[in-house]
């Protein structure tokens, strides 16, 4: 994600946020013993859905910049906005779609990865 620039938007720093607090919870688990329970079905269930979660988010928060976008560029339109908070908006937009957009290109990747294992 760093490599289009998007160190400090909305959609990143998300993410650390959650990357973090699993770091934690992985953290508490170790301290009191519970190694092996991460490993079980039910954990894996619960991170794959945590991913899901996070992917879902991520593609909402994008969609409500792009929309925020849209609006703020009608308001210019009208002569009520402004130019410096419309582009902005505009930037902010294209950041979270091309941050989705490398995010869904990271995954294609894996995906065709894991197809080339031998089974």
């Amino acid at each position: 994600m760093a490599e289009i620039g998007v160190k400090n938007s909305g959609l990143t720093s998300m993410l650390e946020r959650q990357l973090l607090g699993r770091q934690a919870e992985q953290t508490a688990r170790s301290s009191r013993g519970e190694e092996g329970s991460s490993l079980s079905g039910a954990a894996g269930a619960q991170s794959s859905s945590s991913f899901l979660d996070s992917l879902k988010g991520a593609i909402e928060s994008a969609n409500e910049m792009q929309q925020s976008s849209d609006a703020a560029a009608k308001n210019f339109a009208a002569g009520n906005g402004s130019l410096h908070e419309t582009l902005i908006a505009m930037e902010k937009a294209d950041l979270s779609l091309r941050t989705i957009t490398a995010i869904r290109g990271k995954i294609i990747e894996a995906y065709q990865e894991v197809m080339k294992m031998p089974v």
